[in-house]
């Protein structure tokens, strides 16, 4: 007897002669069932069942480790036709009494009692949890994976005090290696499966199991109709620069643990990659998948209300409607992909259906992509320029520098067909830097050519606030050809202000500092109008287009465009109205001390030599 636990009574038995018999019979036909099974999980069930009949034991199961903080659960069970309703629950082991349970068995992995009230003595607590499932006789052998115990195979009788000889014990244990062999085997498969399906982060399906799943569900025809949706969070990459990754994978797990509790009854969804999400949802109406789109969305910013990092989750849901009749759901995937792609940026969270017309557009923008740096390198971009007049005098007395692309074998592109899709992709900045340095050599020459010059504006993308050397890029091309800082303005819109405010005030600081002229653009889409008047400084607020609508200004607009040009020149900032067409919209900002104005009513934009033409006979 082991004389570890010696002192605990004749009555617990465990391995300890040389001599090693087993039922080899039995043992042989347990190897032959598992070899040749093909499905292991219900051939370990018919094993548990063979060891029930064989021990005449009414109940067996197989306990396995969940965590090491969760302890232990009945992951495999057989009860025969004999069990008593007392023995009917399944028998756990939280951590704290697994810790404790393994004590129990011996070097070889073995424990066995035949009469319940000798573990009294030996472990008071463990006697108390066992008592309660009344048993009289027990033989359990330990699972072990790399040296250390993943849990047990166990056999239980409430009938008898039962006095297990050393063959039925080394039997057991025999069997019982065998089977943690084969449970090995089956738990490392799931675990590659899992692997093969699940998302490591969200612990979600991948893309690869949600087209299966979803293909295997639309297979079984159905009259409900069903839409795939296809989300991403926006400037999700924004998060993890200045939050951390840490605090990016927050917002991860944090999405798809409200997108789960979101879906209805056969429902799927999985991560696609990084921030991009995707749902196969019923569709019942536009209406309702819509509201459910806005709920979701509302519920991921409340949730955000209540962490550390305080910021605004904006998200895009590109939506597409799947027809039955598809073989495969990744054509919808594509489809929905598109329509989320096509969404533009805006200030909430933004929806879309795909059509025809969207995969067009996308090819189109696509093309743009692909050509715009040869573009660049081939100066297919033209610098056009739209005078500002004095409505006074009808003199010009500067002008804006607009961009232009003529593509070959294409023909002229429209400003708002590129340079959407440049401010999305960053190459923004390099198109504002090629049109101030061909501004800057234009402006050079007419100086040397004892022109009658005038100040050009230079658009530049609120991008430019994300980069660190704008300003060194700035003075480096102005010093370069010698302009004089009078001469160059620089135009950036009133929306920048808001998207970040103590950066531009910064910028626009910097550049007072080094004599630059400063525009603000578009002035009054925003809400905060007369902040920007106290706060920046400016030379020239360009007031937006919409404030001279086509047809009569109503009286509250004509008050509030002349407070902000009075409070404007008393500040000594000039104002200039954009869209000007009509010679009353002229007649009307004079009248209300508007002396500046800029519109096709005086010139659309036009080529260089065109613009010098003018500026010859409007500056005489």
């Amino acid at each position: 007897m082991n004389s570890k636990r010696e002192s605990a009574g004749r009555h617990i038995n465990y391995i300890a002669s040389n001599e090693f018999y087993i039922d080899d019979t039995f043992v042989k036909s347990i190897i032959e069932l598992l070899f040749f099974s093909r499905n292991i999980n219900s051939t370990i069930q018919t094993v548990l069942m063979m060891l029930s009949e064989y021990y005449d034991a009414p109940y067996v199961n197989i306990v396995e480790e969940v965590s090491s903080q969760e302890g232990c659960i009945t992951t495999y069970e057989y009860k025969n036709s004999r069990i008593d309703l007392k023995m009917n629950k399944v028998l756990n082991l939280n951590h704290t009494v697994w810790i404790r349970y393994q004590e129990l068995f011996n070097q070889q992995g073995l424990f066995s009692f035949n009469l319940l009230a000798d573990l009294q003595n030996d472990n008071a607590d463990l006697y108390n949890f066992i008592q309660g499932f009344h048993l009289k006789s027990t033989i359990q052998c330990a699972i072990f994976e790399n040296g250390i115990q993943q849990g047990f195979i166990a056999l239980y009788d409430r009938t008898s005090n039962r006095k297990w000889s050393q063959i039925e014990l080394n039997t057991f244990a025999v069997i019982s290696k065998i089977l943690s062999a084969y449970l090995l085997k089956l738990r490392l498969s799931e675990i590659n499966e899992k692997n093969l399906w699940i998302d490591p982060l969200t612990g979600i399906w991948n893309l690869t199991k949600f087209t299966m799943e979803a293909n295997a569900f639309l297979t079984k025809k159905t009259k409900q109709k069903y839409v795939v949706i296809y989300v991403d969070i926006r400037k999700f990459k924004f998060i993890n620069d200045v939050y951390g990754y840490a605090e990016g994978d927050r917002v991860l797990v944090t999405f798809a643990r409200l997108l789960k509790s979101s879906l209805y009854r056969d429902e799927m969804f999985a991560r696609v990659t990084s921030d991009h999400f995707i749902c196969l949802a019923r569709y019942d109406t536009t209406e309702k998948l819509v509201k459910r789109f806005k709920n979701f969305a509302t519920q991921m910013n409340n949730i955000k209300k209540n962490c550390v990092e305080q910021y605004k989750i904006l998200l895009n849901g590109g939506v597409c409607l799947v027809d039955p009749n598809i073989a495969s759901i990744t054509s919808s995937i594509d489809k929905a992909n598109i329509a989320r792609k096509a969404i533009k940026g805006q200030h909430k969270s933004m929806y879309n259906f795909y059509n025809a017309e969207l995969k067009q557009q996308l090819a189109k923008e696509k093309s743009i992509e692909d050509h715009m740096e040869e573009a660049l390198q081939n100066d297919e971009f033209v610098v056009y320029y739209q005078p500002k007049i004095e409505l006074l005098s009808n003199k010009m007395v500067g002008a804006e520098a607009l961009v232009r692309w003529c593509r070959p074998n294409y023909g002229l592109v429209p400003p708002d067909e590129f340079i959407p899709i440049f401010e999305k992709n960053g190459f923004i900045v390099e198109m504002d830097f090629y049109v101030f340095e061909k501004v800057c050599k234009s402006v050079r020459k007419w100086i040397d050519q004892n022109l009658e010059v005038v100040p050009i504006s230079v658009n530049f993308s609120r991008v430019h606030l994300k980069t660190s050397l704008f300003i060194d890029r700035l003075v480096e091309v102005a010093d370069k050809y010698q302009i004089p800082r009078g001469l160059i303005e620089l135009e950036l819109t009133e929306s920048a202000f808001i998207e970040n405010a103590d950066a531009l005030l910064t910028l626009f600081n910097q550049l007072k500092d080094l004599r630059f002229m400063i525009s603000l653009d578009d002035f009054g889409t925003g809400f905060s109008a007369l902040k920007l008047l106290t706060e920046l400084p400016v030379d020239v607020l360009k007031l937006d287009k919409d404030f001279l609508k086509k047809g009569q200004t109503t009286k509250r607009e004509q008050i509030v465009l002349e407070h902000v040009i009075r409070m404007s020149k008393d500040l000594d900032i000039k104002v200039v109205s954009e869209g000007v067409e009509t010679e009353e919209q002229a007649k009307f900002l004079t009248r209300i001390g508007c002396n500046l104005a800029q519109g096709y009513l005086f010139s659309k934009p036009m080529p260089e030599s065109d613009f010098l033409d003018k500026l010859r006979a409007m500056t005489r």
